[in-house]
């Protein structure tokens, strides 16, 4: 894969490029690939901006893991003598040796890649910042992942199956790798066609339904429209060409203030996994079980018109609740397989272990609405008891969170705290 052979690849295009199509771009693509895929992306991003970038334009090609700038395309002022895309196109010999250079080194060192992983809310502000845009200009992600992942805070990673609540985009960069806090005109002007490598990636339709919604607001928060979500990058391309700039969606922000991560399960999976359809043990486990449980689940639901708050603190560790939805040991989701709202799922917190958990607390509190009845599950490996709850006070908002996770005794009227022993019926 050399210029010679984009030569002979673009010699026939004689066309004039129309003006609506022209416009400067930045490629967005993903060093973890093969070799022959990313020869496949140097002939399709070669063409495209050989047709797209008119003369006195520059268009740039980023890596999505480390945001640094692949290779540079740019058509020199003279109008009449680049009207064509081959002229462009050999016009830039460097622009093709750097991105075969590109093809040509292995990926990267790093833990748990999987194929066209980037790095792209890092992404977003790298172009927020070198890449201001005063007039039109497409962003174009060509066949890489949407999933976020970084060993370094597993705690947000967006594999099997998990999205990020809406929250994550109203908050800073220093809460949640999403936050898009001060960074409103960071896509100004841009027009993003996001081409996603593959569809395996997606669990259920409302899993796909709520990563172009999510990714939409990703998008839109900052100041650009989302026009293309797709499953291969030939599709971001075709509509980039067309110059299509309509958002998919009309989606708007409608955050619930909460910094959850959301799960969604395979649909064909949902039956056995769901906690909340599992058919309930009717074993007696021992004390000793519970001292240095494992794979823990511990969920709620309700039926009144409320919302509750499940909180769960082991000993010697951080509380995990919507206030801080992960930590050492646990990681707060929502689970939609029984609920239909994305800002009111109910929760489910789960826990790696060891955990002791006659010594862990675990309390759910009447943050809003009227009623007080609910149901609680605890899991170990799947194995699931269940047990009723009530909270006789008024809803208080989580008045009272600290003292009650610190003391594990209910600090008002609007707690319960709930003994694992006793939901499960442990006995010596």
């Amino acid at each position: 894969m050399n210029t010679t052979f984009l030569a002979v690849a673009l010699a026939a295009t004689t066309a004039l490029v129309p003006a609506a199509q022209a416009k400067e771009s930045i490629f967005v693509v993903s060093p973890f690939a093969t070799a022959a895929a990313k020869q496949d992306q140097i002939r399709a991003i070669g063409q495209f901006l050989a047709e797209t970038t008119e003369a006195g334009e520059t268009s740039h090609v980023l890596n999505g893991w480390s945001q640094e700038t692949i290779a540079s395309f740019k058509v020199p002022g003279d109008s009449e003598r680049y009207t064509r895309a081959s002229s462009r196109m050999r016009a830039n010999p460097t622009f093709f040796k750097d991105m075969k250079a590109f093809a040509e080194t292995p990926p990267p060192a790093a833990d748990a890649p999987h194929i066209g992983q980037i790095d792209w809310p890092a992404v977003l502000r790298r172009v927020g910042r070198d890449f201001a845009a005063d007039i039109p200009r497409n962003l174009i992600f060509h066949d890489v992942s949407a999933v976020y992942h970084d060993v370094r805070s597993p705690e947000f990673s967006m594999r099997g199956g998990v999205l990020f609540s809406e929250a994550h985009l109203e908050a800073s960069r220093d809460a949640t790798p999403f936050g898009a806090l001060g960074q409103s005109d960071y896509l100004t002007n841009y027009t993003v066609h996001w081409g996603v490598n593959d569809g395996a990636w997606i669990v259920s339709d409302r899993h796909a339904h709520h990563a172009e919604r999510i990714m939409s607001l990703s998008v839109s928060t900052r100041g650009g429209v989302l026009a293309t979500f797709a499953n291969d990058g030939a599709t971001a391309l075709e509509n980039a060409r067309s110059d299509k700039s309509r958002a998919i969606g009309a989606h708007h922000l409608n955050s619930d203030g909460r910094l959850s991560m959301i799960g969604f399960q395979r649909q064909a999976e949902a039956p056995a996994v769901s906690i909340y359809d599992r058919v309930l043990s009717d074993r007696t486990p021992a004390l000793s079980e519970l001292e240095q449980a494992r794979d823990i689940e511990i969920a709620i639901r309700w039926t009144c018109a409320c919302d509750f708050d499940l909180a769960v603190k082991p000993q010697g560790e951080k509380s995990v609740s919507f206030r801080a939805p992960s930590s050492a040991q646990g990681q707060l989701f929502k689970d939609f397989t029984s609920s239909s709202s994305l800002s009111n799922g109910w929760e489910t917190i789960a826990l790696t272990g060891p955990v002791d958990l006659t010594r862990t607390i675990i309390a759910a509190n009447l943050f809003s609405g009227t009623g007080g009845r609910g149901e609680i599950r605890i899991a170990i490996a799947g194995e699931t008891w269940a047990a009723p709850f009530e909270v006789t006070g008024r809803a208080n908002s989580g008045d009272g969170f600290e003292q009650t996770m610190a003391s594990g005794n209910p600090a008002n009227m609007g707690w319960a705290v709930l003994a694992a022993a006793q939901i499960m019926g442990a006995n010596q």
